[in-house]
């Protein structure tokens, strides 16, 4: 009589190739078969159910239900919701020479709203101008009062104003 770790450790391969041929659409073979192990073994009739024939077929049968179902335990701990199947995409390598360069501009700023009067407006309207969620001075110009062209003109000097700073 075979016992439920007896069993796992014999099959544990033959479980990794059930759920590469159940799971084709997602990437969390390891995950699913190790979900399926984990509350097989906490199951109090394990020892009983391992002793059957019908084992294979009972884990198949669960690995199909956890990973085809959007409502099983499985998918609610280890899936992101999603309205369709994404793709695995590879993350991108991050490039600290972005955080960097914000940063630089961010000092420039703070140093040009003590620098004098003048680059202290020119920092005010940068700022005005970057925290729209679209760059349009003439709906910025309506909101403050100061004339489109003075807007739009002061923003292209900072902008010139940071570059050669930098």
């Amino acid at each position: 009589m075979m016992n439920a770790n007896d069993w796992i450790t014999k099959n544990y391969t033959n479980m990794y190739t059930w759920a590469r041929r159940i799971n084709k659409k997602w990437r969390d073979d390891d995950d699913l078969v190790h979900y399926t192990i984990t509350s097989f073994l906490s199951n109090t009739k394990a020892d009983k159910l391992a002793s059957t024939d019908s084992i294979a077929k009972f884990f198949c049968l669960k690995i199909m239900m956890n990973s085809q179902s959007r409502t099983s335990e499985f998918s609610r701990k280890y899936r992101l919701r999603t309205t369709d199947n994404v793709p695995y995409v590879e993350p991108e390598e991050y490039n600290s020479d972005e955080d960097v360069l914000i940063s630089d501009i961010e000092i420039i700023i703070q140093e040009m709203y003590v620098s004098s009067q003048i680059t202290w407006y020119m920092a005010s309207i940068f700022q005005l101008c970057i925290s729209q969620k679209h760059l349009n001075f003439s709906e910025l110009s309506r909101k403050i009062g100061i004339p489109r062209t003075s807007l739009s003109n002061t923003y292209y000097e900072t902008v010139k104003y940071i570059k050669e700073r930098l």
